[in-house]
């Protein structure tokens, strides 16, 4: 027998994976029920091998999202078609075109297409579930759709050091747990960087803005652009205190820093990481 006939499995499948953020956060076990991903597709062939690495217990398919019958053959291969209405179904498409920091390559008109597309995508599985998440920007524009259709601040419902808010869509009416603490930069990275306890120290993002590394806020959100910490003042800033991959991966809510295949150069990694859930 599979273990998709056990009562006691429920599976997922994620589309549009990345490098495995949603398989390294995701529940496991609820209410007496284990969770396990069926399988997670990702378009970029690096990108799947980085999320085999992190993740070896979750199958990964590398394919491009762009026809909803081809991604239905694909998922059968995974996932036997008796067992979709079970299913949790999530999406992350890319942001990259809707968010404000890109400025040179916006265009909400394309992000508004392939996110209804996705959407779209997912509804015709029939599954019992569907979550979409992406950038706040495309909010208005789904506001009152769907039973959840909401701006998240992602520091309140997991340890995250980081703020980052966030666009949530479901077929189903969601409900967030609550994290007590807050968790801050220092929390994060100190200890890794050697910063002094009794030492103020401050984040600066890519728009040259500034923030203790104290701040209950935690650091601006990752993205794959400049980023830097450890500085005591703006003008101690330098090259020694650009944030790694490693770095911004935790600050992402990783345990651990993530690991990437040795060919992966550092830009391509830090591009990766702003594009984890």
């Amino acid at each position: 027998a599979s273990v998709w006939d056990r009562d006691d499995v429920l599976p997922s499948v994620i589309f549009y994976s990345g490098m495995g953020g949603m398989s390294a956060g995701n529940l496991v076990k609820r209410e007496g029920k284990y969770v396990i991903t069926a399988v997670a597709i990702d378009c970029d062939l690096a990108t799947c091998t980085t999320h085999r690495l992190n993740n070896p217990s979750v199958p990964v398919h590398h394919m491009r999202i762009s026809d909803a019958a081809g991604v239905r053959a694909a998922v059968k291969n995974f996932l036997p078609r008796k067992h979709w209405w079970r299913a949790w179904l999530h999406s992350s498409n890319s942001c990259k075109k809707a968010t404000s920091a890109n400025m040179l390559g916006r265009d909400m008109s394309s992000a508004l297409v392939e996110t209804t597309f996705a959407i779209q995508m997912m509804e015709k599985f029939g599954a019992a579930i569907w979550t979409l998440e992406n950038v706040p920007e495309l909010h208005c524009h789904f506001k009152g759709k769907y039973p959840t259709a909401v701006i998240s601040n992602m520091k309140q419902h997991c340890l995250l050091a980081q703020d980052r808010r966030r666009m949530v869509l479901s077929n189903r009416l969601l409900y967030f747990d609550r994290v007590s603490r807050d968790i801050t930069v220092r929390d994060v990275l100190g200890k890794r960087l050697g910063w002094s306890e009794s030492k103020s120290y401050l984040v600066r993002n890519a728009w040259g803005r500034t923030r203790s590394v104290d701040s209950p806020k935690g650091s601006y959100s990752v993205t794959s652009g400049y980023m830097s910490a450890g500085a005591s003042t703006v003008g101690e800033f330098g090259t020694q205190h650009i944030l790694s991959s490693a770095e911004r991966g935790l600050l992402q809510g990783y345990a651990e820093p993530p690991i990437w295949p040795a060919s992966v150069p550092e830009y391509a990694r830090k591009t990766m990481v702003a594009q984890v859930v």
